[in-house]
């Protein structure tokens, strides 16, 4: 990886340190990576293995499986900041993270226990093959999840 790509990717994980900060006061990057690329996630401080990446075209599952095969234990949590295309115009930044990981936020948030009755069979009976694991959950930054609803 090139100088340049580096100094973006460091640039921002500061930015996304201090962006988490409002929620995480205790959120600081993660400088151990840098040394050995397996130590730390990139900002720590929080209950999640953070995965930062940015560019013009960021692979939201491949950071979620990065961040898997190195995560100490905790749920994994990949932001992905697409490069700015136009001067004034704000980068998309995405975050992903596992369904299952997703509904234990959702309900924690609604003050429900979790997994619900129904979850749980969803999550066990596996009807696809496919399992909670298959699909990361892309949830864009900004989103109030409390007013969001699902119209089939």
């Amino acid at each position: 990886m090139g100088a340049r790509s580096r100094r973006k990717g460091r640039t921002w994980e500061q930015e996304l340190t201090h962006i988490l900060r409002g929620v995480y006061p205790a959120a600081r990057r993660g400088i151990g990576q840098a040394r050995s690329g397996g130590e730390v996630c990139d900002v720590e401080g929080t209950p999640w293995w953070v995965e930062a990446k940015v560019g013009a075209r960021t692979n939201p599952r491949a950071a979620v499986r990065q961040a898997e095969e190195a995560t100490d234990g905790r749920p994994v949590l990949a932001v992905c900041k697409d490069n700015q295309e136009k001067p004034g115009k704000a980068a998309e930044v995405w975050v992903t993270l596992r369904l299952q990981d997703f509904l234990a936020l959702a309900a924690q948030a609604e003050g429900v226990p979790f997994p619900p009755p129904s979850v749980e069979r969803d999550l066990v009976s596996d009807p696809g093959g496919a399992g909670p694991e298959a699909s990361p959950v892309v949830v864009p930054v900004g989103v109030d999840l409390g007013a969001t609803t699902v119209d089939e």
